[in-house]
């Protein structure tokens, strides 16, 4: 699943599943940093304070999306207590995200992707 496979033919635009994808699962750019985060640290298992220190956010607004990451099947939360969190994509997300981290090589899909988050902002705000 590359590139190739995640736009439509001739016109470069992204493929319905992976706007789909985008528009539950990606609907802020801390989203945006924690998926790419935790694909490029898959084995990171850590609280939301110490997640947002490493991705240069603010911990509400990780801890926010850590939870809504949760409930969409990508992450885990390990130990209630400390709160820790670590990736655990089902299968279908998996594949998902690994298309993401693929069209984030290409400017054009790149650019897209941010139009689908910032539509998705506006309509949440």
């Amino acid at each position: 699943m590359g590139i190739k496979n995640a736009f439509t033919p001739n016109n470069m635009q992204l493929d319905a599943e992976i706007e789909t994808f985008i528009k539950k699962c990606i609907n802020s750019f801390v989203k945006w940093d924690l998926l790419v985060f935790f694909h490029y640290n898959p084995t990171v298992s850590d609280n939301p304070k110490n997640i947002a220190t490493r991705i240069g956010r603010n911990e509400e607004e990780v801890r926010e999306a850590l939870e809504e990451l949760k409930n969409e099947n990508i992450l885990d939360l390990k130990d209630e207590t400390t709160q820790t969190y670590s990736f655990s994509p089902a299968e279908k997300n998996r594949v998902m995200i690994e298309k993401f981290i693929e069209l984030l090589k290409d400017r054009q899909a790149r650019l897209q992707m941010v139009s689908l988050v910032l539509n998705s902002l506006r309509k949440g705000s």
